[in-house]
């Protein structure tokens, strides 16, 4: 036993070196990421029984290193196949940061003026009025829901809801190809503005469609290509545009409950027509990829010279994550993403430090038979060869399931020590 103890120490040598710790520093680290991991896993637990979740795939990563990562439940439960942690699922609402993401890189080249009049890129564009006077829809508008563009309801129509209660015949359950971005835009372009541009918040998807549109225009690209060149760069393999003709490995089967409580599954859908709104395909650790990404940018200021250089320049992702509009006591619709701050007044003496209070970036999702978030909040202070704070992904096969609750919670779990 002495002599087995003995060469486990020894084995943590190279281990612990490798990361610049002390052999005392890496038995620690050790000890507390298996306090976590349990931890993280009886949250997980007790998640997926209150709201009877089928399947469910997680990642978290700290300073940019994925430090935990699983699958619970079932993929598919007629074939009893595994959730893992690389299980595909639809990312639903995420596909808009990562929309808003090739916006952002488009500003940085100079081809997108957030300020201008969206005819500026797309001049065949009805021009709008609202309550008979003539308005002016700016990209800015289109990326924090700010826009007037409808959702998936007209004016005057029921909304329609994220979940069975939906009428069938809603776009969110639409089956119909579409060709390309520009065939997409006819769904909506002649319709009424449903508020005043620049005045309200009213979210749509729709006008995700219309920044795909004007990304498509100034790039001289079809969209699809440019979210494809996106995950190349970033290494995120396991993520693409949601078709159902292709073989996806590891791709989920999607559920709904009925109403008397039953899971079902979910009627085929085509997400053809939002592609930038809610038609994107990934995996948890994949999105990590993505957030850490968007944090490092978020904390490599401009007198960082040394550091790597980001993915999107301080200038840029400090405007697209400042907030645009306040939706709620703490929180802002920033450009793509939503921004939830900390109560006024900051920290205060005796309260935990790994108490979620605010001071983070995220955005949720819902689609047909799945539901997801994506949950950054960094340290303070810039990055130190590379970014620093904790990201949460998770996603779920079954729709109107709020994961918000427990991305914040296993945030707290990965800073307590």
């Amino acid at each position: 036993m002495r002599l087995t103890a003995r060469l486990g120490s020894l084995a943590l040598i190279p281990a612990a070196a490798a990361f610049g710790y002390s052999n005392l520093e890496y038995c620690n680290l050790l000890k507390h990421d298996i306090d976590r991991e349990r931890k993280a896993k009886e949250a997980i637990s007790r998640y997926m029984t209150e709201r009877g979740i089928p399947g469910l795939s997680v990642a978290v990563s700290v300073d940019g290193r994925v430090r935990y990562s699983d699958g619970f439940g079932y993929a598919d439960l007629e074939t009893g196949a595994p959730c893992t942690a690389n299980t595909v699922m639809r990312i639903a609402s995420i596909s808009k940061p990562i929309t808003s993401t090739v916006a952002a890189l488009l500003v940085d080249k100079g081809k997108i003026d957030l300020s201008q009049p969206i005819q500026k890129y797309i001049p065949d564009f009805p021009k709008k009025t609202f309550n008979n006077n003539p308005t002016e829809i700016t990209t800015r508008m289109l990326l924090s829901h700010t826009g007037g563009i409808r959702h998936y309801e007209k004016k005057g129509e029921q909304k329609a809801v994220s979940d069975g209660a939906a009428p069938k015949t809603s776009e969110f359950y639409l089956n119909k190809p579409f060709a390309d971005v520009t065939e997409a835009l006819k769904m909506f372009s002649e319709d009424e503005l449903v508020s005043e541009p620049g005045e309200t918040f009213s979210y749509t998807t729709h006008g995700f469609t219309m920044v795909a549109a004007i990304c498509e225009k100034v790039s001289g690209d079809k969209f699809e290509n440019l979210l494809t060149d996106l995950f190349r760069r970033l290494g995120m393999r396991n993520t693409l545009l949601d078709r159902n003709a292709i073989i996806v490995p590891n791709r989920a089967k999607y559920y709904n409950r009925n109403s008397k409580g039953l899971l079902e599954n979910t009627p085929e859908v085509d997400n053809s027509y939002k592609w930038a709104g809610g038609g994107v395909l990934s995996t948890a650790p994949d999105l990590l990829i993505f957030a850490n990404s968007i944090l490092y940018s978020h904390q490599s200021s401009l007198s960082s010279s040394t550091l790597p250089k980001p993915l999107i320049s301080f200038q840029t992702i400090s405007d697209f994550w400042k907030g645009e509009i306040s939706i709620g006591r703490y929180e802002l619709s920033a450009l793509g993403w939503m921004r939830v701050n900390v109560p006024e007044g900051g920290s205060v003496g005796g309260a935990i430090d790994a108490r979620s209070r605010g001071g983070y970036w995220y955005h949720s999702g819902g689609a047909v038979g799945a539901s997801s978030v994506l949950y950054i909040q960094p340290s303070n202070g810039e990055a130190i060869n590379g970014p620093r704070g904790i990201c949460v992904a998770i996603l779920v096969n079954i729709q109107s399931c709020s994961v918000q609750k427990l991305a914040e919670e296993l945030a707290e779990i990965y800073r307590e020590y």
